[in-house]
């Protein structure tokens, strides 16, 4: 995939593409919902997954090179959405 290894700040949740791609939508999804079992709650996960566009984790990559940048730009102070 030809991508460089960055430097990357030791605490820096405004750069863990988890924090800002994968779980707000993820969180949003499963809201308000209660599960009786694992097994609902594992169905829930699998839904939510299935159900994610073919290039979401692509657009979280490419959002992730616009989010360092930022960060490079501010010297490192966090980065907002």
């Amino acid at each position: 995939m030809k991508y460089d290894l960055l430097p990357h700040p030791p605490y820096s949740p405004g750069l863990a593409p988890s924090d800002f791609h994968l779980f707000p939508k993820f969180k949003t999804f499963l809201g308000g919902q209660k599960f009786a079992t694992n097994d609902e709650v594992i169905a829930a996960v699998e839904e939510y997954f299935a159900g994610l566009e073919r290039n979401h984790f692509m657009k979280g990559i490419t959002a992730l090179e616009r989010r360092w940048n930022k960060c490079v730009e501010v010297h490192g102070d966090y980065v907002e959405k």
